[in-house]
């Protein structure tokens, strides 16, 4: 199985496990609610700010699934994409979140170097 139709597995049995639960939760409120959608005019409006995003994003992330075929996992956690944040953006860091990147990044360093 490569990492596209893993993703996809992956997406198919999570819609198979959460649309049960999201039905009997909204269920009876999801035919009012599009009903008054389409009378007020908004039907182009909902199918362009649901269906398309939901599309857009699955290819993201299938995408992203494909790339990460092509690199080890020890490459992919490491990769440090979170921690620029810090620098640029100025986000404040808890102790235990600076423990844990000191401790991923030591790690990383030593992983190279072994």
């Amino acid at each position: 199985m490569d990492a596209a139709n893993l993703y996809a597995v992956m997406t198919i049995l999570a819609s198979v496990m959460h649309v049960p639960l999201a039905l009997l939760k909204e269920g009876a409120l999801i035919q009012p609610t599009l009903q008054a959608m389409i009378y007020g005019g908004y039907g182009k409006e909902l199918f362009l700010q649901t269906a398309l995003p939901g599309i857009f994003y699955y290819q993201y992330n299938e995408v992203a699934f494909l790339c990460l075929d092509n690199v080890t996992p020890m490459h992919h956690q490491a990769s440090g994409h979170h921690h620029p944040s810090v620098a640029v953006f100025g986000t404040t860091m808890a102790v235990q979140g600076a423990l844990g990147s000191f401790i991923a990044m030591g790690g990383v360093l030593l992983y190279s170097l072994a």
